[in-house]
């Protein structure tokens, strides 16, 4: 276990943001259960700045916030706020 963990979550079909974040966090999951890490999914809120905690093997946990990333001119990208015009954080 560690280093860095790579996850891709392709975009078929035109859906709305919650769903393609939906599919963003469960690719994110998927990487981090392969290496081997436990984790876990707040049921508190769908709309908080945490969409997971894994554990390590120290008993240390880390918060992870999911983007979903577009390759433009060979360059990452991605949105760093929210996309679904209900979040009022500024």
């Amino acid at each position: 276990m560690g280093g860095a963990v790579c996850a891709r979550a392709s975009v078929v079909t035109p859906i709305n943001p919650s769903a393609i974040g939906a599919r963003t966090e469960l690719a994110v999951t998927s990487a981090l259960v392969k290496a081997g890490y436990f984790v876990f999914a707040p049921s508190f809120s769908s709309h908080s700045r945490v969409d997971l905690v894994y554990l390590h093997q120290d008993g240390s946990t880390s918060r992870v916030q999911c983007k979903t990333s577009r390759m433009i001119d060979g360059c990452v990208t991605f949105w760093t706020c929210s996309n679904t015009g209900k979040d009022s954080r500024g």
